[in-house]
């Protein structure tokens, strides 16, 4: 194997590390990684847990994982080989370039100070892509056949690696997304040095592969670092990043310390905007919101349950963009509050939260935030009861 598929080979490892790692604090007292994992992947598929012909399907499905990530992989392989036949050669100068696979990069470009007409959207051929109002090139414009059949066999080796190595402790690995991968990775290798390529992993493959580039790279910060919490744990630093766009002074120390080799230029995303203030109830009381992840749903279920019976305040729930809202509804059916949008981001009065990004944000605008993993609940809930009268 070359030395620079390798390297490809071990970024790609240690993001699975770090993610293994830091999702072994949320796995609950007797229970294996594996049974974590599984109700991790029902809740991903709207699958109610007590469904057992669909659990039974899973566990099944996940004997032969292999077999079907390596038709996934040949599949994308021969669609990809298929494009390439009708892709346009791009030739970026003087561009920020960013893969277009997640809903929150858009957003933060926005709150960086570069130019939008020099910002390229990768489009994301694997998945959704969320942003239309950047210049696309697609991935195959800046592809070979080579690339693309390089990506193809070492995705092969990826997906029986990875079963053999860590099967014993963990499952359902999707290792067919190391093709996508690898597919990026050659696709940033190729642009023309004048180029800057843009990301905002924190520490998975996709955090690995900003981190290891001959080009300048720019990290934009989306999540926080918080190393003193025991349960975070990073296995490796991600590794050299240009110019870093962190989310205040504090991160930008801890990011420095934790994730990076090198100090970066260090610039600030831009304050943090309020919006759709129309959806607040105007009815004179206190509103109140509570930042959600539903990893933490029995918590925020219990801070739900403890506050939304006090008639001097209106709660409003923000789910995180990601999760089904399944369970805040069945919720909503027994408590009276509203479920805030993905884009909507109201003026409160008070926000309950979780070590979020969110919750800094708000925070930085002067509103109370209750952090209740450091006050715990009790604490967040009594200041609720007294002060928001």
């Amino acid at each position: 194997m070359k030395e620079n598929h390798k390297k490809l080979f071990r970024y790609y490892i240690y993001g699975y590390l770090n993610c293994y790692y830091n999702s072994m604090s949320l796995v609950g007292k007797g229970q294996s990684y594996k049974q974590y994992k599984f109700r991790e992947i029902l809740n991903y598929l709207k699958i109610r847990a007590n469904n057992s012909v669909m659990e039974f399907v899973l566990l099944k499905l996940s004997h032969c994982e292999n077999l079907i990530s390596f038709i996934l992989t040949s599949c994308y392989f021969i669609r990809e080989l298929c494009k390439l036949l009708f892709a346009k050669k791009c030739i970026m100068k003087d561009k920020f370039v960013f893969y277009d696979n997640d809903r929150e990069m858009a957003l933060m470009l926005k709150s960086s100070d570069l130019d939008p007409q020099n910002i390229v959207a990768v489009k994301n051929e694997f998945g959704r892509s969320y942003t239309n109002i950047y210049h696309q090139v697609s991935l195959s414009d800046g592809l070979s056949y080579k690339n693309v059949v390089e990506a193809y066999f070492l995705s092969v080796r990826m997906i029986f690696l990875m079963k053999r190595k860590y099967g014993n402790r963990d499952f359902f690995f999707r290792s067919y997304s190391s093709f996508e991968y690898f597919l990026l990775s050659f696709f940033v290798e190729n642009l023309p040095n004048c180029n800057t390529f843009c990301f905002d992993a924190l520490i998975d493959r996709w955090a690995f592969l900003g981190g290891n580039q001959d080009i300048d790279t720019i990290f934009l910060q989306h999540g926080l670092v918080s190393p003193q919490d025991k349960d975070c744990i990073f296995l490796k630093k991600i590794g050299k990043v240009t110019f870093a766009y962190y989310i205040n002074e504090n991160q930008k120390d801890v990011c420095e310390k934790f994730l990076f080799t090198n100090k970066p230029i260090a610039k600030y995303l831009s304050g943090f905007v309020f919006s759709s203030n129309n959806v607040l109830l105007k009815n004179g009381k206190i509103n109140v919101l509570l930042i959600c992840n539903y990893v933490f749903f029995d918590k925020e279920k219990a801070i739900i349950e403890s506050i939304a019976p006090i008639n001097t305040i209106n709660l409003y729930v923000k789910p995180h963009p990601k999760d089904d809202l399944t369970p805040y509804k069945e919720l909503k059916r027994i408590h009276d509050f509203v479920i805030l949008g993905t884009v909507d981001y109201p003026k409160v009065d008070v926000v309950i939260s979780c070590n979020s990004t969110l919750g800094v944000k708000y925070e930085s605008c002067g509103v109370k935030v209750l952090w209740y993993d450091n006050m715990g609940i009790d604490s967040c809930v009594e200041y609720i009861r007294y002060n928001c009268l």
